[in-house]
């Protein structure tokens, strides 16, 4: 409200996709702007070209989990989300494509902890 009825609409379209299914229909700026207090890395966007990153290094490289043990175990518990979608196969990978706008990644562990990927 302290910002203007654009820009409250703004935020409330964004905090009903961020709890709903569909993040990647935000923008980069949208993604930045309701996550700009969590942890966030920046990873090469050489490594996700072709066939990618894997889930489970994506996870450790985000510092989402302390071991890769830990985030082949929270992967495979279900307990990892990338851009709102639980990811239950340590072999999957990620690439561009998958990012939002092809430049960030919502990496979440559990319901509440998010980190953010930039692609650099």
């Amino acid at each position: 409200m302290m910002h203007g009825p654009e820009q409250m609409s703004r935020a409330e379209h964004a905090s009903s996709v961020l709890f709903g299914e569909d993040i990647t229909t935000l923008s980069v700026a949208e993604v930045l702007a309701v996550f700009e207090d969590v942890p966030s890395k920046t990873l090469p966007r050489a490594e996700f070209e072709g066939q990618g990153v894997g889930v489970v290094d994506l996870v450790k490289r985000a510092e989402v989990a302390p071991s890769s043990s830990e985030a082949r175990r929270l992967v495979q518990s279900g307990g990892i989300y990338v851009n709102n979608v639980r990811m239950s196969d340590p072999q999957a990978r990620l690439t561009t494509a998958q990012a939002i706008r092809g430049e960030i990644f919502v990496v979440r562990k559990g319901q509440k902890q998010n980190h953010l990927v930039r692609l650099a």
